[in-house]
């Protein structure tokens, strides 16, 4: 053995070892991949590490920041990611609360985009985004959801003759009603124009009373999506009237109904 002991016949590749192992560490310290909120070793990945100039160098790739940042939580809000550029061959999917995911894409600027799907809750939802289809998120933003009545009028479906809507039914009040929307915000050739339900059941302000938001039925299946639709109201199969509220929203007719 020549004199040598195990520990000095091997030092020298347990040094090597040593020595790539805490460089690999010290550059995924100095990287923001996975790493959004964090601080370590000579860099920030948290918020305001812009104003304070010490931003890893690869912030804005995995750190998002979109345009809008809010939209209805009934969900079908399109949005763009800013500041970075992804892979033309990229399959972008956006998956939100950890749990829900949204076919996303890449267009011809490179630019990424994401669509919110609909959300039981409101307020900041985490999200993140993954460019292999799904097999890892590393790149992570958060979406406002709020209450659509809080979303800009753009975004809203208008329905022409509200008076005429609310009393539908009541004596002189009948024929067809009309309602609108932006058609640009949709990049389907055709929609479906869904109805959905809240209603609260149990106890109020006792651990039995429980909120619900449904899909309930179609209008019409396949509409055109050129921005209007108008029909005549008829009676619809089953019974609704224990839903205390509507709402109507227009969704991509290659989607399944009520589809997240």
């Amino acid at each position: 053995m020549n004199g040598k002991t195990v520990w000095e016949r091997f030092s020298p590749m347990i040094t090597i070892v040593l020595i790539v192992w805490f460089s690999q560490l010290s550059a995924a310290q100095s990287s923001c991949e996975s790493r959004c909120g964090q601080r370590s070793g000579d860099c920030s990945c948290q918020a305001t590490c812009e104003s304070l100039k010490e931003c890893c160098a690869d912030y804005r790739q995995f750190c998002l920041q979109i345009s809008p940042h809010s939209g209805t939580l009934l969900g079908g809000a399109h949005f763009v990611i800013l500041n970075t550029t992804f892979d033309p061959a990229s399959k972008l999917v956006c998956r939100f609360n950890s749990e829900i995911d949204t076919q996303g894409y890449v267009d011809s600027g490179n630019r990424g985009h994401c669509v919110s799907p609909l959300l039981y809750e409101s307020g900041w939802i985490p999200f993140e985004v993954s460019t292999d289809n799904g097999a890892t998120f590393n790149r992570h933003g958060t979406w406002l959801a709020v209450h659509h009545s809080k979303v800009s009028a753009e975004f809203k479906i208008t329905l022409h003759n509200a008076t005429k809507w609310q009393y539908y039914g009541t004596p002189n009040t009948g024929g067809s009603l009309t309602m609108s929307w932006n058609a640009s915000l949709l990049t389907a050739a055709a929609v479906n124009v869904e109805l959905w339900g809240y209603r609260e059941t149990g106890e109020a302000y006792s651990d039995s009373w429980n909120p619900e938001l449904r899909f309930l039925y179609s209008l019409e299946k396949a509409v055109p999506n050129n921005g209007s639709f108008t029909f005549i109201p008829s009676c619809a199969n089953g019974s609704f009237s224990d839903w205390e509220i509507g709402a109507l929203r227009v969704s991509p007719s290659m989607k399944d109904e009520g589809a997240r």
